[in-house]
């Protein structure tokens, strides 16, 4: 979304992006804000439930919601890029330029450079937002000190032994290239999905948002998502070995989920500890 509100779609739309993860709403959107060098998209925040949109929505993950220049919904929900990949951003792009150029007759100020607000494709886009958050030294410094597949501790034992199990298991896939390792990476990842799963439901994480904003609904396609991927690269690679893109690939997918989807999850994890203790 930064991308289109600093392109020529910018100068005619507002790109808005609103935290909904109350309590915590405003610090997840200043740290976003900060992390990720936002200057061009609006971003918003909700101080409590009774901010939430009063009519049906969903997280952006999800598909997003567009509006007309009434302020009028003409888009519930695009297609959201967890389901299709970037093909999600250009439906979506032709759609915004559709609307546009039925009230602008200079049509071409909008396809000037149409190829360079879209992401050419999900490896481009992940390699973007690697370098936003790279972009704090102390991010930087960090990432040279880890191994592939090594993310941010969540607060929580458990979680955080599951983690740095898979991310072993990465750095091996990365080394040995064998299917053999593939396949006990794809079992460690689903038995800390299912895990994780368990251990979100129980601790009430998503459990009274409205419909459409379930972050744990979210999480847990996301999984399927990065699962999905991992058999696939399995099934490919059972007579070969598996290419060194192939372990990256699969690796950028779950740091990525940890920064997207695990760092919310932390405070609920640990007042469920408190409450069980």
């Amino acid at each position: 979304m930064e991308r289109w509100a600093n392109s020529s779609l910018g100068k005619s739309v507002h790109f808005l992006m609103v935290c909904v993860d109350v309590p915590q709403a405003e610090v997840v959107a200043r740290k976003y804000v900060n992390e990720l060098g936002l200057n061009g998209v609006c971003i918003g925040f909700c101080k409590d439930e009774s901010d939430f949109p009063h009519f049906r929505a969903q997280l952006g993950c999800q598909g997003l919601i567009i509006f007309d220049k009434n302020s009028k919904i003409v888009v519930r929900r695009t297609a959201a890029l967890n389901e299709v990949g970037v093909q999600a951003f250009v439906s979506t792009d032709a759609i915004i330029t559709s609307l546009l150029e039925d009230d602008d007759d200079q049509n071409s100020a909008y396809t000037a450079d149409a190829s360079t607000r879209i992401y050419r494709d999900i490896d481009f886009l992940r390699s973007d937002l690697r370098y936003r958050i790279s972009c704090s030294l102390e991010t930087i410094q960090q990432k040279q000190q880890s191994r592939l597949g090594s993310v941010p501790s969540v607060g929580n034992a458990e979680m955080d032994a599951e983690h740095d199990a898979c991310s072993l298991l990465f750095d091996r896939l990365a080394r040995e290239r064998t299917p053999k390792v593939l396949a006990e990476l794809v079992q460690a990842l689903a038995t800390h999905f299912e895990h994780e799963e368990q251990l979100l439901i129980a601790a009430g994480f998503g459990q009274n948002a409205p419909e459409g904003f379930s972050p744990l609904i979210s999480h847990t396609k996301d999984h399927t998502r990065i699962i999905t991927a991992a058999r696939t690269a399995l099934a490919l690679t059972l007579k070969n070995g598996v290419p060194l893109d192939c372990a990256q690939n699969l690796a950028h997918l779950f740091e990525q989920h940890a920064i997207q989807f695990d760092t919310h999850y932390s405070d609920y994890l640990i007042a469920y500890a408190g409450r069980q203790s």
